[in-house]
């Protein structure tokens, strides 16, 4: 999932297989709203399940540093089991601000002599979920990226979480490190990863800055929950009509990697709303 918080149960639920949703909330009086995804139908037993609900979260923050004086928001992000902060424009976070949680840090990064620090990404997990999380090496762009272990969901196949922010077209990130553009940087992100496991589920999330309108799309994975749930619901909302170029970029990279959008067609999200206001 790209964009909010998320809630994971799963208890009574079918297992998804890889899912997406696009653009991540950048306002800043709102973090998100609930999505969920389920896992597989199997009965799970203590043995091979601890977590019977697990909470996602995903936010644009748009500088973390001021956020910290907020009590109240660090409380309700501290309530997550996962946490993915982007542009949080700082280099690491000092220990003791989250301490239910174990820090991840991709550092922001200096683009001119002058002014602050662009981009950043901040992961937050859990303290008793770390031992069932293995951090994966991801040298490209903004992005951290997380092997969850299957006994965590309930699932046959462990979860790569990825978590990216993408800088907007013509950002100066761009001509600053000699990059065609975010999306193709990602889909090699993407790719080193995946090249490197085999039969692994994928969780994508974060800000990409890709507007994807209604469009699906084209998956061509086999034994695809998420697909035969689309054939139910063949039209996927969105009150977003535009499809710019990162969007139709994003929409490419997800046919070629068989992945699916949440946003618009997931109980949580059906009208496909705004994940960004200004």
């Amino acid at each position: 999932m790209i964009g909010d918080d998320t809630d994971v149960q799963t208890d009574g639920c079918r297992e998804t297989d890889v899912c997406v949703e696009t653009d991540a909330s950048k306002n800043e009086g709102d973090p998100g709203t609930e999505r969920q995804v389920c896992s597989d139908s199997a009965e799970l037993t203590d043995k091979t399940f601890r977590f019977k609900h697990l909470s996602f979260l995903h936010w644009n923050v748009n500088g973390l540093l001021t956020k910290l004086k907020d009590r109240e928001l660090i409380q309700y992000i501290s309530s997550f089991h996962f946490v993915c902060l982007v542009e949080t424009f700082v280099d690491y976070l000092e220990t003791g601000v989250f301490s239910s949680h174990t820090v991840f840090c991709k550092p922001a990064v200096k683009l001119t002599k002058q002014g602050r620090k662009s981009g950043g990404v901040l992961c937050l997990i859990k303290n008793e979920l770390v031992p069932y999380v293995k951090e994966i090496k991801c040298d490209r762009g903004h992005v951290l990226c997380f092997l969850l272990d299957k006994k965590l969901f309930g699932f046959n196949r462990d979860v790569v979480y990825m978590c990216a922010y993408v800088p907007p077209e013509n950002s100066p990130y761009y001509s600053a490190f000699d990059i065609d553009d975010g999306i193709s940087l990602l889909e090699e992100s993407l790719a080193d990863v995946m090249l490197s496991l085999d039969d692994v589920y994928l969780l994508l999330c974060g800000d990409l800055n890709s507007r994807t309108a209604n469009e699906f799309p084209i998956s061509q994975s086999e034994n695809d929950v998420f697909a035969r749930a689309v054939e139910e619901t063949p039209v996927r909302c969105s009150e977003d009509s535009v499809l710019n170029p990162y969007g139709k970029k994003l929409l490419n990279m997800c046919t070629a990697f068989g992945l699916n959008i949440l946003n618009g067609v997931c109980n949580g999200d059906l009208q496909g709303r705004y994940t960004f206001i200004s």
